[in-house]
């Protein structure tokens, strides 16, 4: 983690500094040769302060893995979880002759050489050791063999399908009655290949060996009562719900917002999106958030710990994306750079050092997974299907529909029976709007809003902003956490692979290039498991830029060939009367077909300005109920 050492001497440019204390985001210094100080921005620190050279692979390895070389990283992740903690996942109990409380480090390796050893697989002592290592200094990620990324084999995806389909099986009797193994084997048998694929069968005795891995005390073919009741146990100890260190615990969870957006294409020109949002429970502050319109996954949900981690300062500029997003949605009034910039300044950086999340795939998959691994974050399961669980990201849920999403066009309301009429008609945002406006709400509206949860506790009757919380926590640290540079952000952000053509490279309907790609050019990238195709690194928010990585692992940085098109004149102007035409005749074919007659809505008022939302206090209870109006 990039982490600065209070106690030792700060080399810069211009001399030799020493820490003397932090406020906010400032950060002062003090020169060892004549006593001068100097304040320093912390996102101006992490980018001279040098980050420890590391032998780790690059940030989202294994999201590039083929079937078995990912396979054997989910292997032996299991494996040097066991030997290390005692157990595979917080869903299982302590193994007794895993437990770090009895046998030594160096009993439990022996035992699971032993085990191995009967499992089919040998190893030694030198290899259990050295995977623990890489495990301890960069999670899983560290456990990739690098030597599999060249290797391809055909039937190496089978036995991914093959225990995908166990696994799902023996997930879908938790609640069913017992059967018996030989059972249910034909039945993920014949759900991997009800899909009409080729799929390599292993032998009875490997799906056997499978099970009896998967099953992990889960009692799939032990009394259903008991498989049920552990079903039903959260996978963590109850928490306390008060944290009195920035970061301590963040919350994390996704939620259909009551709004509709217009997509532009497919079956349906509206859906709902969906808002994931990661809460800081100390100070109530919401330090990272996504918007989709499709199911979230874990490679999608690793966008919050990136922007979490590396602020806005620190990451790619995206002025030209707000400005094309701005000229599609002119109703959506976004902010300026000028005032984006005072709100930025204004939030201090938190390091999410614990994360509560649920048992959704996106969440406790891998990808997810292995990200907070990698940075040191902890990951502790709330309770299935219990919101008390995580009362702050739930409460959160509420107050941004109160004072966000109801201010919007295409609201439809928490319920039926409080939807309007057609909102579908309204005059709709893009999804890429919809995610700038929440970004500028959260910096200038509610970072600065007066929080009922955020009392002082000396004097209750002082009320403090999700800021003044932060601001007043920040003085308050044994060790100052630094925000990840800007090469840390592009290396966590999405993946894809795609060929480089004389005119650059396509990615989602769109053309980018640059100069340095000139060598590149129709050639192969030596990756055989993705058939030469070179890995391409890109910002699902910002639709500017996209980075290929070269032959020697750099980052090279590819605009958008039709980047300066919204500049031309009247490109703005035609846009926007082409799609108010275009809903104009819908809206008087259906009024035709159904024999309404149309209704004049009167002007909408300009959105998401902080004068406009109402002065209620934000409150969260212990006692959160969901169902409560």
């Amino acid at each position: 983690m990039h982490t600065l050492d209070t106690d030792e001497i700060i080399e810069l440019d211009d001399g030799s500094y020493q820490f003397l204390e932090r406020r906010a985001n400032i950060v002062r210094l003090r020169d060892t040769a004549n006593g001068d100080h100097r304040d320093i921005h912390i996102a101006e620190l992490a980018r001279i302060v040098p980050l420890a050279v590391s032998s780790l692979p690059p940030a989202r390895i294994t999201e590039t893995l083929t079937a078995a070389p990912s396979t054997r990283v989910d292997s032996w992740a299991r494996h040097v979880r066991e030997v290390l903690f005692g157990r595979v996942d917080d869903s299982v109990e302590v193994r007794a002759e895993y437990d770090p409380s009895a046998h030594s480090l160096e009993r439990r390796v022996q035992t699971k050489i032993t085990e191995m050893s009967r499992m089919g697989t040998s190893t030694s002592r030198a290899t259990i050791m050295r995977k623990i290592k890489a495990y301890r200094e960069g999670g899983a990620d560290a456990l990739v063999d690098r030597r599999s990324l060249q290797l391809h084999g055909p039937l190496e995806q089978s036995d991914a399908d093959v225990l995908t389909a166990l696994a799902q099986e023996m997930s879908n009797q938790a609640t069913k009655a017992t059967v018996t193994k030989a059972k249910l084997i034909d039945d993920a048998i014949y759900r991997a290949t009800s899909t009409g694929q080729v799929v390599n069968i292993p032998s009875r005795r490997s799906l056997y060996r499978y099970i009896n891995e998967l099953d992990r005390g889960r009692h799939t073919f032990g009394r259903a009562k008991t498989r049920q009741s552990i079903a039903g146990r959260p996978d963590r100890t109850f928490k306390k719900l008060w944290q009195a260190v920035a970061g301590a615990e963040v919350q994390v969870d996704t939620t259909t917002l009551d709004v509709y957006v217009r997509t532009g294409s497919g079956k349906k020109a509206y859906e709902r999106p969906r808002l994931s949002i990661l809460v800081d429970v100390a100070t109530r502050s919401i330090l990272a958030s996504t918007i989709r319109l499709e199911a979230t996954n874990g490679i999608d949900q690793v966008s919050l710990l990136a922007q979490a981690l590396v602020p806005p300062e620190n990451r790619p500029d995206k002025s030209d994306h707000r400005a094309v997003v701005a000229a599609d949605n002119p109703q959506a009034n976004l902010r300026s750079a000028a005032e984006l910039a005072l709100a930025r300044n204004a939030r201090p950086f938190v390091f999410p050092r614990r994360v509560m999340m649920d048992n959704g795939m996106d969440y406790a998959g891998r990808d997810f997974r292995a990200a907070a691994e990698r940075y040191g974050i902890d990951i502790s399961l709330s309770a299935p299907v219990t919101p008390t669980g995580k009362p702050f990201v739930e409460r959160q849920f509420d107050a941004i529909n109160t004072l966000f999403t109801q201010y919007l066009p295409g609201y439809v309301g928490p319920d039926v029976t409080n939807r309007g009429i057609d909102p579908e008609l309204d005059d709709l945002l893009t999804p890429e709007a919809l995610y700038e406006l929440f970004d500028d709400w959260v910096l200038t509206v509610w970072q600065n809003r007066p929080h009922e949860g955020l009392r002082d506790r000396m004097t209750p009757s002082i009320k403090y902003s999700p800021n003044q919380m932060l601001a007043a926590l920040s003085e308050v640290t044994g060790q100052l956490r630094l925000p990840m540079p800007p090469e840390t952000w592009i290396e966590l952000l999405s993946t894809e692979f795609r060929t480089i053509t004389s005119t650059g490279v396509s990615l989602h309907r769109r053309e980018y290039d640059s100069p340095e790609l000139h060598p590149l050019r129709r050639t192969h990238s030596g990756r055989v498991d993705h058939g030469g195709k070179w890995e391409v690194k890109f910002d699902p928010y910002n639709h500017t830029t996209v980075w290929v990585r070269g032959r020697d692992g750099q980052l090279i940085e590819c605009t958008r060939r039709d980047a300066d098109a919204i500049h031309d004149p009247f490109v703005e102007t035609t846009v926007r009367e082409l799609k108010k035409q275009n809903r104009a005749m819908t809206a008087r074919t259906n009024a035709e077909i159904t024999g309404t007659p149309i209704h004049r809505a009167p002007p909408v008022p300009p959105i998401l300005r902080p004068s406009d939302f109402p002065d209620d206090d934000i409150t969260d209870t212990d006692t959160f109920n969901p169902d409560e109006d």
